[in-house]
């Protein structure tokens, strides 16, 4: 990789312009972008289900020849109705990015995801391969069954004894819910939707399980000592509601999870930390190892989260190489035009 800069200041997105784009069923995009105007457009989707636009995922991008487009999903962050369910599947945000594609002019562009955004960039990319010139890829996100099953294995481990008393069975409805999806429980009515969105109890139990999940080796690394405490704090309802809809819908990709183009588009590079306990580090390397030409960064030790020091320092090196990769393709490209 190029030798690394000096970290480039952070980016606040609260303090970016932000636009509105309308989409279907009454539904409205927030969407920014910066960077260099007359850069190559990149597109950065963000995690979830049910995440926003953060500064990480922006820092990466600038002092960099790209013209960078974030956005925040439908039912997300800034977009409305946060929480908005309506129309809120795997097939429709594929339609809203492609809308915002065509609102901004674009023939192609370049495609960013993490972890559920990776789910996304993947699945975008099979569906509308001819717009995509590139992949940048942290920490893939599949969305199998096994793959939720590995995340959530230590569940009840984690929430010991005083936890599982305190959740009852919503507890185990939920984790039969995140690797099986709704089918599972509203079947035989033993679970709702409503029923596990209203339980600000088992939100706070699960926002401090993902939390536990994103340090290095997750809940099963014992020196982290992260266990369930009674009282944690409890995630925003939308952004709750948005990710258990999405989960119960199997993510939109079923039990084997998203299916990937036969052939890539563009340059791609795959980040993962090889300490990952959220999404399986198998998954990048599966895409590796059926896109021969894509660079595959494992990071040690690197966790899930973006913040940990290891995997902040890899993913900004691997931005500039890609963007490298990138700038050489679209001159390929436009030779072959003439």
């Amino acid at each position: 990789m190029p030798p690394m800069p000096a970290d480039p200041p952070a980016l606040d997105p609260d303090a970016l312009s932000w636009q509105t784009l309308p989409l279907s069923d009454g539904a409205t995009m927030a969407w920014c972008q910066g960077g260099d105007p007359a850069g190559l457009p990149v597109v950065v989707l963000h995690g979830g289900p049910g995440g926003r636009t953060r500064a990480p995922t922006l820092r990466w991008w600038q002092d960099l020849p790209v013209r960078w487009i974030a956005y925040d999903q439908r039912g997300c962050g800034r977009s409305t109705p946060r929480g908005g369910l309506q129309g809120n599947d795997l097939g429709t945000l594929l339609q809203d990015l492609e809308r915002l594609r065509e609102h901004l002019g674009l023939a192609r562009w370049a495609v960013v995801g993490g972890s559920w955004g990776a789910l996304l960039a993947v699945a975008y990319a099979a569906h509308c391969p001819q717009r995509v010139t590139g992949l940048f890829l942290r920490s893939r996100f599949t969305g199998s069954e096994a793959e939720c099953r590995r995340y959530m294995a230590p569940w009840a481990e984690w929430l010991g004894p005083d936890g599982r008393a305190a959740l009852g069975a919503q507890g185990e409805r939920l984790l039969q819910w995140v690797c099986q999806g709704a089918t599972a429980l509203c079947d035989d009515g033993s679970a709702t939707f409503e029923q596990l969105a209203q339980d600000e109890a088992l939100a706070a139990a699960w926002a401090g399980f993902d939390d536990a999940q994103s340090a290095p080796g997750g809940v099963g690394d014992a020196a982290a000592q992260r266990r369930w405490r009674p009282g944690g704090a409890v995630p925003a309802v939308a952004d709750w509601r948005v990710f258990l809809y999405l989960a119960g819908q199997r993510f939109g990709v079923g039990a084997a999870g998203v299916a990937a183009p036969a052939v890539p588009p563009g340059p791609v590079w795959l980040v993962h930390g090889e300490a990952d306990a959220v999404c399986d580090p198998a998954g990048s390397a599966a895409l590796a190892t059926a896109w021969p030409a894509a660079r595959h960064v494992v990071v040690p030790g690197g966790a899930h989260a973006m913040s940990h020091p290891p995997m902040a320092a890899a993913l900004q090196g691997a931005a500039r190489a890609w963007a490298a990769a990138l700038q050489q393709e679209a001159q390929v490209f436009q030779r072959s035009l003439r």
